[in-house]
């Protein structure tokens, strides 16, 4: 019989050690080790991880944040040459490609030579700071646990977590989402058992509501964020527009003022929704905290008027 021992350490030797601060590829949001990028076909989960693996191999910018130069690998497993061209093209803009961002769009599964190829790149590649997969079920190793689907999904991602973890750089693997709601939590929509989650540090949700594209972030590392983002279709680059809550409260109340500014009189929640093109249940809410707030004001028997009328001048 084999025996083994623990690496144990007393809470007052771990508490006295001193760890560097996270490492960060894009500050605040992509973080180093493993995470998945998820999002619905054709929403442009391709295109915000192309646009990542630009910023840093140019040490340019991405998201609003200004990243670190690094060399990149970006596997684009469902693009061909040309297609891979012209996007490449349409971000640039004209610009000169950057030297660290390095392309393949063929990859055999981690389980048949993928895993080993991924990690010659990066012992070859000096400096070498992110790898992206898109997508990663185009190198997913075969399901070896008797049809166990957590199971599956957790020892599918491991060799990619161990490749982050071991090298010190950031893998970030593109997987899709359901097409029904994810509920409460929003990595339920992930297209996977719990298993693909639990496995990765990180996960970034790209997904399209009312409201419009929204960036869900969380991760052992990294602060639960929800942004507000977009895409320019001319330049094929994304950025911030905030806080998802904090923009869509300042868009409503926005719609709210532009209403009852255009009025001659108090509105009623109901005219007020017709005329901002709002839910009779959004606006309610927003008038009330309006009425708090002091910016409106409620005369006669629900209806509203603003407060301070914007000048018109």
């Amino acid at each position: 019989m084999s025996s083994a021992t623990l690496n144990v350490v007393g809470a007052d030797i771990l508490l006295a050690r001193e760890f560097p601060p996270a490492r960060f590829i894009v500050p605040g949001i992509l973080p180093v080790g493993l995470t998945l990028l998820a999002g619905r076909p054709k929403l442009g989960k391709s295109w915000l991880a192309l646009d990542i693996a630009r910023a840093v191999a140019s040490g340019g910018e991405v998201l609003g944040q200004q990243v670190e130069q690094g060399p990149v690998l970006f596997l684009a497993l469902e693009d061909g040459p040309r297609r891979l061209q012209d996007r490449l093209r349409m971000m640039l803009g004209g610009a000169h490609a950057p030297p660290g961002l390095h392309f393949a769009t063929e990859c055999p599964a981690l389980d048949a030579g993928g895993e080993k190829a991924i990690r010659s790149w990066i012992g070859g590649t000096p400096g070498a700071r992110l790898v992206i997969v898109d997508v990663f079920q185009r190198i997913r190793p075969k399901a070896q646990n008797g049809g166990r689907l957590y199971a599956d999904d957790y020892v599918a991602a491991l060799p990619l977590k161990a490749i982050a973890d071991e090298l010190n750089i950031a893998v970030v693997a593109v997987v899709h989402t359901r097409k029904e709601s994810a509920g409460v939590d929003p990595f339920d929509a992930i297209s996977a058992t719990t298993g693909l989650v639990g496995a990765a540090d990180h996960a970034l949700i790209l997904d399209r509501g009312q409201s419009g594209l929204t960036l869900y972030g969380r991760g052992r590392d990294v602060a639960e964020m929800d942004l507000a983002v977009s895409f320019d279709t001319t330049k094929a680059r994304w950025s911030t527009l905030g806080d998802r809550e904090a923009v869509n409260r300042s868009a409503t109340r926005n719609a709210i003022v532009d209403a009852l500014a255009g009025s001659a009189g108090p509105l009623g929640p109901s005219e007020i929704a017709r005329l901002a093109r709002l839910s009779d249940t959004v606006v309610k809410q927003r008038l009330a905290a309006m009425v708090r707030s002091g910016e409106a004001e409620k005369v006669g028997r629900g209806s509203y008027l603003l407060t301070h009328p914007p000048s018109l001048s």
